[in-house]
């Protein structure tokens, strides 16, 4: 017969014996993990100078030599030196008149600017709770914006004037880019927590040449298409108009919880290109890659840790380096902190741009 003490003694140590095993097939897993993890931050940052490139002929020829590299790739360190785009006019829609420059306009807004703004802010404050992390943010990224359009001869439009209160202030950007259109060939459409962080790269560079699709150029991220930087036609493109219309009355996606941390619009845009016809989409939707004109700063979640593991070149495609033409700080906390630091950081970089006369607008502007 064996003593209760020899049972409890057996029993521990195979209770640390079991544990052991159980520790070391943690540690391969974890091993395994970070190997491959390496392996394919590896195998993707070799080809992230080959992301950039857009599907399509862009309007400028020239972007090859100024901009862009030979495989059509946006490069993180040239400098556009080149001729404003000169482009024919087509039937619907138009890229601008013949030999004359395009007209585009960068087109932002933040809550806490427009009319009345305190009455505003308590009033977005009710309607969704993410008012509160856009608030002034115009006041730091303005003059970014402001600073790239007249440096290639574009217009900067602040349409804070154009929120509307009824909503989360996210869905008034479709208001703010229909009270535009008729006035521009192509509106860029940036959100208040987005910086142009290559002031040389013109959006020309990412425009298809004349005659040619797309008229709506948006990028995807890890989750799908994203509403916060994206660029449409303007003038003469009915179908333009008209699908922001569309957007703009998906009212059954508006969330207007005050505890909702999200709006519903980009919600309603997926539905829209998910439920859209094929021909449609084909004849009017582009998608550019992520780093094109939308990077992201990475943010340290076991989501997006998830999301890197599924798709490595994805997520490195998407994410900020320096070099790239956008920063979109979706998602980060403290947002006007992180934007001050990159706005700070940037001053040196245009002062010495514009000692250079690389930013002092071009020809035919």
């Amino acid at each position: 017969m064996f003593s209760p003490r020899g049972r409890n003694r057996g029993s521990r140590s195979f209770v640390h014996s079991l544990f052991k095993v159980r520790s070391v097939r943690l540690l391969l897993l974890v091993l395994s993990a970070i190997v491959l993890l390496a392996v394919n931050f590896y195998r993707s940052s070799t080809w992230r100078d080959k992301d950039c490139a857009v599907p399509w002929h862009v309007v400028n020829t020239e972007a090859t030599s100024s901009g862009i590299d030979s495989g059509g790739s946006i490069t993180g360190s040239s400098i556009w030196s080149g001729h404003r785009g000169r482009v024919t006019a087509i039937s619907d829609a138009s890229n601008g008149d013949n030999d004359e420059p395009l007209r585009i306009a960068l087109v932002s807004m933040s809550t806490g600017r427009g009319r009345d703004s305190a009455v505003a802010r308590r009033q977005q404050a009710a309607v969704n709770v993410r008012s509160a992390e856009f608030s002034g943010l115009l006041d730091v990224t303005g003059p970014n914006k402001r600073l790239f359009a007249d440096a290639h001869g574009y217009t900067y439009v602040d349409a804070s004037d154009h929120l509307d209160n009824s909503r989360p202030a996210s869905w008034s950007k479709i208001p703010a880019v229909l009270s535009v259109m008729d006035q521009y060939d192509w509106i860029f459409w940036l959100d208040a927590d987005t910086l142009i962080t290559n002031l040389t790269i013109p959006v020309e560079a990412v425009l298809p040449a004349r005659g040619s699709a797309p008229d709506l150029i948006l990028t995807e991220d890890s989750t799908g298409v994203n509403a916060g930087v994206w660029l449409i036609r303007g003038s003469n493109c009915r179908w333009c108009r008209s699908f922001l219309m569309r957007w703009w009355s998906m009212e059954s996606f508006i969330r207007r919880g005050p505890r909702d941390t999200k709006s519903g619009d980009n919600d309603a845009l997926k539905h829209m290109l998910a439920t859209m016809d094929s021909s449609e989409r084909t004849s009017h939707i582009g998608i550019a890659p992520q780093c094109a004109f939308n990077s992201y700063l990475w943010r340290g979640s076991l989501r997006n840790l998830v999301r890197y593991a599924l798709n490595p070149r994805r997520m490195l495609t998407g994410l900020w380096r320096p070099g790239d033409f956008v920063m979109h700080a979706a998602g980060i906390q403290n947002k006007m902190a992180v934007l001050h630091r990159f706005a700070e950081a940037q001053s040196q970089q245009v002062q010495q741009l514009q000692k250079e006369g690389k930013l002092g607008g071009r020809k035919g502007a």
